[in-house]
């Protein structure tokens, strides 16, 4: 399922939470360093000790590189790709909501290597939950892109809906 979000435009008095973060695209989550896992953690307010954000199982590089190659048999934009997963307790994703994007072919692509991407799911009181992860990413003209910059939120508590 891709759901469109409302549009953000610029300019607005409106903050929006983001976070900037720079870890190892190529490790997936248990891989990661005591070090890198607790600057990834405390990223997110009021995460108790034994809740963890979803996190793709395969790290951040392989859906980079599924991206790129979904991207590079015709033209994408130039501009910013955000876009959160909603990923069960099981670590499938859901939907995936399209916040911005340069153009549709690319929300589309970006939409279907994540539904097809198997996620860490996150963890809630030590217990796999329901929860959300966003991507971001700035596209440069041509289909040369990366990920290095990973902006995620919080673990949902609720269901999905």
């Amino acid at each position: 399922t891709i759901v469109h979000g409302p549009t953000i435009t610029r300019g607005s008095r409106i903050r929006r939470a983001r976070m900037k973060l720079y870890i190892p695209a190529e490790k997936p989550f248990a891989e990661l360093t005591a070090e890198e896992r607790a600057q990834f953690r405390a990223q997110f307010a009021g995460l108790a000790d034994a809740d963890e954000p979803a996190y793709p199982a395969r790290g951040l590089k392989p859906v980079a590189e599924e991206l790129v190659f979904a991207l590079a048999d015709g033209k994408i934009g130039k501009g910013r790709l955000f876009l959160t997963v909603k990923v069960d307790e099981k670590g499938d994703p859901v939907s995936v909501t399209v916040y911005e994007t340069p153009d549709s072919r690319t929300s589309k692509e970006a939409a279907e290597v994540l539904m097809k991407t198997r996620f860490k799911p996150g963890m809630c009181g030590g217990k796999p939950c329901p929860s959300e992860w966003t991507f971001t990413q700035a596209l440069p003209d041509g289909p040369r892109i990366g990920v290095r910059r990973l902006e995620c939120i919080r673990p949902s508590h609720e269901t999905p809906g």
